[in-house]
């Protein structure tokens, strides 16, 4: 795994062992970035990588031109190699070991231009977490969430209220929430 593009182009960063965690395809990685490119929403911005597994997506967004990211993940194994790899680029970031349902409400009072949501393939759970963000208010107002999903997750229970841009890579969608004109 590596940093694919921006200043920390070509930085190789450390995988996990087994199959507990599933870091993101530099090809899926490189639409993921195009996309948020396209949408203005790299330079200057500040990103929560939840699920952050190995800080990847995070990492590229401060690569990028992110000024500020926060990881988040519940497994210890997977805070321990953000931070590892965050080291490897020479960057400080918040990184936190919390359950998505406990970190989000600490967060309350900081805004987000770009919130990464990469669970579990089999979490199925995407619909709670955007109602937890937007109820403790953590999204900036013109702000994106960037779920990574299986094609099977048709993101039940998730309001209507978002606009969706759902991008289709192999077995994994893509899929950008924004609030348009609501």
């Amino acid at each position: 795994m590596r940093v694919i593009a921006g200043k920390y182009r070509t930085k190789r960063l450390k995988t996990p062992v087994g199959d507990r965690v599933r870091p993101t395809p530099d090809r899926i990685k490189e639409t993921v970035f195009n996309i948020l490119y396209s949408m203005g929403k790299l330079m200057d911005c500040k990103v929560l990588d939840l699920f952050c597994g190995t800080g990847g997506l995070g990492i590229e967004a401060l690569s990028r031109g992110a000024v500020e990211c926060v990881f988040v993940d519940i497994d210890k194994k997977s805070v321990a190699l953000t931070k590892e790899n965050l080291a490897i680029i020479g960057e400080k970031a918040e990184v936190y070991h919390a359950e998505y349902k406990s970190a989000i409400p600490k967060l309350e009072g900081r805004k987000f231009d770009v919130i990464m949501l990469d669970p579990p393939f089999n979490m199925f759970k995407e619909g709670n977490v955007v109602d937890l963000i937007m109820q403790h208010d953590i999204l900036e107002k013109d702000g994106v969430i960037m779920i990574e999903h299986s094609k099977e997750n048709k993101l039940a229970g998730l309001s209507e209220e978002w606009d969706r841009d759902t991008r289709s890579c192999g077995n994994t969608n893509l899929t950008f929430l924004s609030r348009g004109g609501h």
